[in-house]
């Protein structure tokens, strides 16, 4: 992004006012018109003075012109657009890429590619507010080509710091990001109605020690989330099914059996768990699943006690009795 300064035509028309003022103050009008009095015995210090000057401004020139050359072909080359942009809207510099990404021409008018003119002066207010600080800011555009891009755009005002400063610009194309993003926030919001649905209690855990868990299990037992995470198997499942629950942990099996679960208040009841070992981040885990099998058991119980007893006087049927009898044998 060269200065004025370093264009070629503001230097040699440097170069020759130095020159100018060289052939001033050695004398050298005087003897090229051949007016009396011109002294040229004293002037040879001056014209090694002016000449050796002159050499030092085309060395500090070539060199400078190399870095922003250099400056200019690195930023042709990367993936974003890079311009700075003056207080009239017009670019200064821009990449190469960039340029060919939203279809335009360094003649043109970036904000009549990408940028409204309402948007890209709230901008220049935010970096010119900042003072320096590099602002983030990302929106959705249409290039000139008609595809509709998000981008994120990075400002920042260079000193001094005023309305009509110039302001630095990066432009990303981040529409896959975007979309990616929005595809999980979709597919978390899928997982959280989900997770509110379910009546299955989940606990992620690590050799009992709970990692993870959902909302049905704060349901289920009466903790909050933060209490869960504290808790181990232990703190949840009656004292007479520990030794049954620990011994599956151990052992990795994963097919449904029975327990006696114990919530926050104390109260037990009847529950179902399924668990496998999974692996999360390289490391094995356990995914458990508590169902409650309360109503489930009290229908099978009502079953039972139909079968066995008589539906008008709830006394022993001949069922019963043949069995009991059976039982004495």
């Amino acid at each position: 992004m060269p200065s004025s300064f370093l264009k070629n035509r503001y230097f040699i028309a440097l170069q020759m006012l130095w020159c100018l003022l060289g052939l001033w103050f050695c004398g050298g009008v005087d003897v090229v018109f051949g007016l009396p009095g011109a002294a040229t015995e004293n002037a040879s210090a001056s014209i090694v003075f002016f000449v050796l000057t002159a050499l030092a401004l085309a060395g500090v020139h070539f060199f400078a012109r190399r870095y922003v050359g250099s400056s200019e072909k690195f930023f042709a080359n990367l993936p974003g657009l890079v311009f700075r942009l003056d207080q009239h809207g017009k670019i200064e510099f821009a990449s190469d890429h960039g340029l060919h990404w939203i279809g335009a021409s360094l003649s043109d008018n970036v904000r009549d590619h990408i940028i409204d003119h309402d948007t890209l002066t709230s901008l220049r207010l935010q970096a010119v507010d900042a003072k320096g600080s590099i602002q983030v800011v990302e929106l959705p555009v249409t290039t000139n080509l008609g595809e509709s891009l998000w981008v994120r755009i990075q400002m920042r005002a260079l000193p001094p710091f005023s309305n009509d400063c110039q302001i630095d610009c990066i432009v990303w194309d981040i529409t896959e990001l975007v979309i990616e993003r929005n595809l999980r926030r979709e597919s978390e919001e899928r997982l959280q109605v989900l997770e509110k649905l379910t009546n299955e209690a989940l606990f992620l855990h690590d050799g009992g020690q709970c990692v993870d868990t959902n909302n049905a299990a704060e349901r289920m037992f009466g903790y909050n989330r933060e209490e869960l995470l504290t808790l181990n198997a232990a703190d949840i499942i009656a004292p007479e099914a520990i030794s049954l629950v620990m011994a599956n942990i151990r052992s990795g099996y994963d097919k449904p059996y029975e327990a006696i679960a114990r919530c926050k208040d104390g109260r037990e009841f009847p529950c179902e768990i399924n668990g496998r070992n999974v692996v999360v981040q390289d490391k094995t885990l356990r995914l458990t699943s508590f169902t409650d099998i309360s109503d489930r058991k009290f229908s099978e119980e009502q079953i039972r006690f139909q079968a066995n007893h008589d539906a008008l006087t709830s006394l022993p049927n001949r069922y019963l009795f043949m069995d009991r009898l059976t039982l004495c044998d």
